[in-house]
């Protein structure tokens, strides 16, 4: 948070605590898509490499996410594809599957 309250999506803090904000995204998002199935959650890192790192996450995580959500990349001229792991995106979206 800076000093007059607002807070700096792009700062480093560097207090080790990656993992666990990463597991709170990640929680969030079941928990939006288990309460809105119809409903696809876009996101994105507030930087490149931040985003960079999302992917790396889904890339890991890929054949567990796979079984409970659709899940595609946003391309940098606008392009929305099935996520393939091998490229960058501008941004990834995510949706329920149906069951």
């Amino acid at each position: 948070m800076n000093d007059d309250g607002s807070i700096d999506d792009r700062a480093v803090n560097n207090n080790n605590d990656r993992d666990k904000i990463l597991a709170t995204i990640a929680s969030i998002v079941f928990e939006f898509a288990s309460r809105y199935p119809e409903r696809t959650v876009l996101f994105t890192g507030s930087t490149l490499e931040r985003t960079r790192l999302f992917r790396i996450v889904l890339t890991v995580n890929y054949e567990e996410l796979d079984a409970d959500f659709d899940i595609q990349g946003l391309l940098y001229d606008g392009t929305i594809e099935r996520f393939p792991r091998s490229k960058s995106y501008r941004g990834f979206m995510v949706k329920r599957k149906k069951s």
